[in-house]
């Protein structure tokens, strides 16, 4: 049973889950995930948006959406994808995946809540989807590719370890 009913997505976490080929971790975290026409415009280029649905696997879960256009006009200090994913949240009063750091801060201060690839990845693990041996290698692997940093790994890793009493 996926821990949400619906997620918002950005570019950054799905371009991670992407250079890992496992897009389905996805469904242990949400049952629908959100993606603003502009998030989805940015990852399916050059190809058509339905072939890389259908492609990652994830067109089943995936709702594409239009932006409420006040709301994105509002956030400008963010870059173009955060401030479309940022307005669907703040619209529809639901967790956002988001990597960047500037844009988190923003959903912090929009009372909205959070996390990246690398929670999705642990939402897997306490729902019983991977282990934690699994679940540390594609941490690993996301900081190989440089979608994470040191702290984060080193964070989710002692997270994912069972404290010996």
């Amino acid at each position: 049973m996926p821990k949400y009913d619906v997620v918002v997505a950005d570019t950054g976490p799905l371009i991670s889950l992407e250079k890992l080929a496992r897009f389905d971790l996805l469904r242990e975290v949400c049952s629908t995930l959100l993606v603003p026409r502009a998030v989805l415009e940015e990852l399916s280029r050059p190809d058509p948006e339905s072939d890389y649905l259908k492609v990652s696997g994830i067109a089943d879960v995936v709702e594409c959406q239009v932006v409420d256009q006040a709301e994105f006009e509002r956030l400008q200090d963010l870059h173009y994808g955060e401030r479309y994913a940022l307005a669907l949240a703040i619209e529809r009063q639901c967790p956002l995946i988001v990597e960047d750091q500037r844009a988190r801060r923003r959903a912090t201060a929009e009372g909205v809540r959070f996390f990246g690839a690398a929670a999705a990845i642990k939402i897997n693990v306490d729902g019983g989807a991977i282990d934690a041996g699994e679940a540390i290698g594609l941490l690993q692997q996301l900081y190989a590719k440089r979608r994470i940093n040191e702290g984060v790994l080193e964070a989710m890793v002692a997270a994912l370890i069972p404290r010996s009493s």
